[in-house]
């Protein structure tokens, strides 16, 4: 697996939809992730995979698109956690 999952918004029919990496990031967040911090006013999410214990972060990448953009999921080492959070989780 990358370190970086980039999801895009990619038009069908008319229609703009998330790509399948958004797909692959909202099952990753709904089944395998469990949140557990935020920062800039919840616009960052740290989650923490609960089998792995590995860590992820979810920005919204393209802040001049509406809503931000679609996701993006980075894994974090545990230094990165500390250095953004500031302490462990």
């Amino acid at each position: 697996m990358s370190k970086i999952i980039k999801g895009n918004w990619v038009k069908i029919d008319g229609k703009i939809v998330g790509d399948s990496n958004c797909e692959i990031i909202d099952n990753m967040i709904e089944n395998d992730l469990e949140k557990v911090g935020d920062r800039e006013e919840g616009w960052v999410t740290l989650f923490k995979e609960k089998l792995t214990n590995k860590f992820w972060e979810r920005i919204y990448s393209d802040s001049h698109m509406h809503g931000g953009g679609p996701p993006q999921l980075e894994l974090l080492s545990k230094n990165e956690v500390m250095d953004k959070y500031g302490r462990q989780f």
